[in-house]
């Protein structure tokens, strides 16, 4: 499923919905993850094809509420709405009555009916009646606001609350209608809520570039009680920033597949930068996972406020002249070969920034992503590129990352890294570097090897015993049914949290528990 969401993200034009797949094409890879664990390919393209219109209909369902939301603001039309919906009701419930009359006569026994012939027809129009009721109710909740009536809901239709008062080093984050929390849930460790407000603030202060580093979970240790901050806010920057969190934080537990959101321990960031690739920028990230201040992640229209400069994919929010890069791409194999093409393109020693006419300087990206299956051939693909500078090897049994989930929870393990996750594959890191930035960024294999691959497998060290394989850690949290090599989402592991660029969960699922597509 989320892999099938990553394949979407690559096809999504400005002002479609920002998560769910609406352009109603049959995705390729989605028929052949099903075919694993359906009878039939035949079988797997019609379920893809009925989620690529499940989803072209949620798209159009969500946007319709959204204009609807906003759209309804005299009391005439709200008449004209609620008399459209009277009608709707009427039809609807006219043609039940019709259906069930001819198939069951006035003064007929109950029993004789037809044998439950054109059951599903009656049950449909049973089904429409609801449907169209519920929307007449929604017209009248919208026509009672217009109106004026209601005063106290008119006056309070919602604010975002947060409260540390549950547990320790965790804020609950809910949107409440008159003191009442709705669902979803949300949670975030009092750390990387520290560290959003650092993000927020520095957003205001920065003046372009990527020098700065941001806000790491060590670096918020010492900054003041995050709900302390937020009350000193401006009542209407207060707002801004409780909407953007909650915005962000239910962007991400709705895409679900919180293995893409892993990140690379901020000891093999620090590093990187020692061993020569100096300050880099990630590509693939989040602001819940994010190392610098400045990154690319897939949803800039709630991320901007909080340093994202965009989609590592858009040329127009990163086309960079110069500078060192990490990349850590969601391992899914057409975002990872997207990737490595854009790549390739920018580091071409005749390639302009296609917003003037000057030719690029030194660029370093550093690539992780994983050695296993289609990885594996994408690998030697990326190895094969003149612009190889260094390739190194870590075998998953030695190292680790951070679990995508990390901002729910309170730290706990070594080094200051939130709690980290065994890695479920061998790693590739790769360097590619342009000749400018081979001069500039002088690192060889060994060099790599010694600095960013040792963090790595010192990571390994920070796991919890608790933690100590993805079995343990799917148990303990996402529940049995939803890990382990028998559950959905075999493992975990890499880097970055950008949809349109991000993270991973293992190239591939094995899920033998397959029952039904989540549509």
């Amino acid at each position: 499923f989320e892999r099938w969401l990553g394949r979407a993200s690559l096809r999504r034009i400005v002002g479609s919905d920002p998560v769910v797949p609406s352009d109603g094409a049959v995705d390729e890879g989605l028929v052949k993850d099903l075919a694993r664990c359906l009878p039939s390919e035949a079988d797997a393209r019609r379920v893809a094809g009925g989620m690529a219109s499940s989803g072209q209909e949620a798209a159009v369902k969500l946007a319709g509420k959204r204009e609807g939301e906003g759209g309804m603001t005299s009391v005439r039309e709200a008449r004209k709405r609620i008399r459209e919906g009277y009608r709707a009701v009427g039809r609807a419930a006219k043609a039940a009555r019709r259906e069930m009359k001819g198939r069951m006569p006035e003064g007929s026994d109950a029993e004789e009916d037809d044998d439950g012939r054109d059951a599903e027809k009656i049950a449909a129009m049973l089904r429409d009646i609801r449907k169209t009721t519920a929307a007449l109710a929604m017209v009248a909740r919208d026509a009672e606001r217009i109106a004026g009536c209601g005063k106290k809901n008119a006056e309070n239709v919602g604010a975002i609350d947060i409260s540390g008062s549950r547990q320790p080093g965790i804020f609950d984050v809910s949107f409440s209608v008159d003191g009442k929390p709705k669902r979803p849930y949300l949670t975030v460790s009092s750390s990387h809520l520290a560290k959003l407000l650092l993000l927020w603030k520095l957003r205001k202060e920065h003046e372009g570039g990527n020098a700065s580093v941001a806000p790491t979970v060590t670096d918020t240790e010492e900054l003041p009680d995050p709900a302390e901050v937020i009350a000193a806010l401006p009542e209407q920057e207060r707002k801004l920033f409780k909407d953007t969190l909650y915005c962000c934080l239910a962007r991400y537990q709705g895409l679900g597949g919180a293995g893409y959101q892993c990140a690379v321990p901020g000891t093999a960031f620090e590093a990187a930068a020692a061993c020569g690739l100096g300050t880099t920028m990630e590509c693939f990230a989040s602001p819940l996972n994010c190392r610098y201040r400045r990154f690319c992640s897939a949803f800039p229209d709630i991320e901007a406020d909080l340093g994202s400069v965009g989609s590592f994919f858009d040329d127009t929010a990163f086309d960079p002249i110069e500078g060192s890069f990490e990349a850590n791409p969601p391992f899914i194999p057409e975002i990872m070969i997207a990737m490595g093409r854009k790549i390739e393109r920018l580091l071409r020693a005749d390639a302009r920034s296609t917003h003037d006419t000057q030719f690029r300087g030194a660029l370093s990206f550093l690539v992780v992503v994983p050695h296993w299956g289609a990885g594996a051939s994408f690998c030697r693909t990326l190895e094969s590129s003149r612009h190889v500078r260094a390739v190194a090897r870590v075998p998953a049994s030695e190292h680790a990352f951070c679990d995508g989930a990390q901002h729910t929870r309170v730290t706990t393990g070594g080094a200051g890294d939130p709690e980290m996750r065994p890695s479920s594959w061998d790693t590739a890191v790769v360097l590619l570097q342009n000749d400018a930035g081979a001069k500039r960024w002088p690192v060889d294999s060994e060099m790599l090897e010694e600095a960013f691959c040792e963090a790595l497998r010192k990571s390994k060290g920070d796991v919890p015993a608790r933690l100590g394989t993805i079995e343990a850690c799917e148990r303990t949290w996402r529940g049995k049914s939803r890990g382990g090599r028998g559950g959905r989402g075999r493992g975990s592991r890499g880097g970055g949290g950008d949809r349109g660029g991000g993270g991973n969960i293992g190239g591939r699922s094995e899920s033998r528990a397959f029952k039904k597509p989540r549509t």
